[in-house]
């Protein structure tokens, strides 16, 4: 299951957050830096340890029945963290989509 969203840095590193603007904040917090540096790869953790990169997160989050909706691009192959997660109260108690809400 993706529990959260990440980003993993060039040198191997995996920074976590909510959303990917709370990993950037999260990592601005740890190290003092101005930003995330660039490269860095944006994905999710799962509840195993493994990142998975945007378009593998896609992949994984419809396998295990994760994704609540589709936001942005109906077409894209990236997911992003609203897919999972849809404001506060719906980010407590998510709830599954039908398949034909999706």
């Amino acid at each position: 299951m993706i529990i959260c969203s990440a980003i993993k840095l060039e040198n191997g590193t995996v920074v976590i957050g909510f959303r990917h603007h709370h990993c950037i904040q999260n990592y601005v917090a740890a190290t003092g830096e101005q930003g995330i540096p660039i490269p860095h790869v944006q994905g999710f953790m799962t509840d195993g340890g493994m990142f998975l990169d945007r378009a593998d997160g896609m992949v994984y989050a419809y396998a295990h029945d994760q994704v609540l909706r589709k936001s942005g691009n109906q077409n894209s192959k990236e997911l992003f963290s609203e897919d999972l997660w849809i404001g506060s109260e719906q980010e407590k108690k998510p709830r599954r989509l039908k398949k034909e809400e999706v």
